[in-house]
């Protein structure tokens, strides 16, 4: 049932222009050798570059639970098995935490002038859109001053990461991240055409649930993180 989910994904919805929060994250049915498996793709789904894309096995031993159509995993959680390789398996002892997929820029299995039009329309405005040069997902940490408002108190923890590159580009097509959400966190968002969200874990319950916050007056933090990121 989706009200039990505790997989989400963050994600720019081209039917209504702007980034939204929904409960689950698609599986794909890939071609191995033998047959097939669910998995999830993160990145371009063709790319062989282990750069931009990870593909990440449904273990088949030990399901997820899905929801509609049997392609939205809406339960579960990710681990690394005994020989290093990564799992989406049935959820653990994992009380009330969250994973949320963040797919930042363009979807990388569509062309980019494609997703250029789309934002475009979407915007309402006849002078061309700016693409912003910094952009990404970071989690809120406990040091920040917005982090004691919002009442947080922990750290979402980044999973697997990955990033595009395309020649001519000035900054990434598009970041993808998986984090794992722990209740009293936060993980803030800044979208290429400068959409900004913050997913936020209430943590009112053992199950816990996410929400989509305003983050309008979040901009310097988000610069705050990024050039800490930089940093580190």
């Amino acid at each position: 049932m989706m009200s039990t989910a505790n997989l989400f994904t963050y994600f720019r919805d081209r039917n209504v222009g702007k980034d939204v929060l929904k409960p689950g994250i698609r599986i794909d049915l890939l071609e191995v050798d033998g047959g097939t498996q669910r998995s999830l793709i993160l990145g371009h789904r063709l790319a062989r570059d282990t750069r931009r894309r990870l593909i990440v096995p449904v273990d088949f031993r030990n399901e997820p639970e899905f929801g509609r159509g049997d392609d939205l995993a809406v339960r579960g959680s990710f681990l690394v098995d005994a020989e290093g390789k990564p799992r989406l398996t049935a959820f653990s002892e994992e009380p009330g935490v969250c994973y949320v997929l963040v797919r930042l820029g363009f979807d990388p299995n569509r062309s980019s002038m494609a997703e250029i039009g789309d934002m475009q329309r979407a915007s309402g405005r006849e002078e061309p859109i700016k693409l912003a040069r910094q952009y990404g997902s970071y989690t809120l940490n406990a040091g920040l001053g917005t982090s004691k408002i919002l009442e947080l108190s922990a750290e979402s923890e980044e999973v697997w990461s990955i990033q595009g590159w395309r020649a001519g580009m000035k900054q990434p097509p598009f970041i993808w991240k998986l984090w794992r959400v722990h209740p009293k966190s936060g993980v803030l968002n800044l979208n290429i055409d400068f959409q900004i969200g913050l997913v936020v874990h209430e943590g009112v319950s053992e199950r816990g649930t996410l929400k989509l916050d305003g983050a309008e007056g979040l901009r310097d933090t988000f610069d705050v993180l990024h050039e800490e990121s930089r940093a580190a």
